[in-house]
């Protein structure tokens, strides 16, 4: 966690992933690849309600912590561990 202690070096990483030119991402091939997501009811930054789209997409597996707010892979990690474990192992 220490580089994220750093101001603004959260944001600096999401800008330069955002502007590299290297990734490409097309609705269509996404939409082919198995998903899974993993999120927290009690969300108060990213609210459930908008992730309720893509919960039902084709080849989506989802899980939502209940008790969890934002960051539930620091909160709930044996459940996400477990949920990640899962979704990979039955990978074909």
């Amino acid at each position: 966690m220490a580089p994220f202690e750093t101001q603004h070096s959260g944001s600096a990483i999401f800008r330069m992933a955002a502007n590299s030119g290297y990734a490409t991402i097309h609705d269509s091939t996404l939409n082919q690849l198995p998903k899974l997501i993993i999120w927290s009811k009690n969300d108060q930054w990213i609210p459930l309600e908008n992730a309720s789209e893509n919960l039902t997409k084709p080849n989506t597996q989802s899980l939502i912590i209940k008790d969890a707010g934002h960051c539930p892979m620091e909160t709930h990690p044996s459940e996400v561990n477990t949920a990640i474990s899962n979704f990979i192992s039955n990978l074909d």
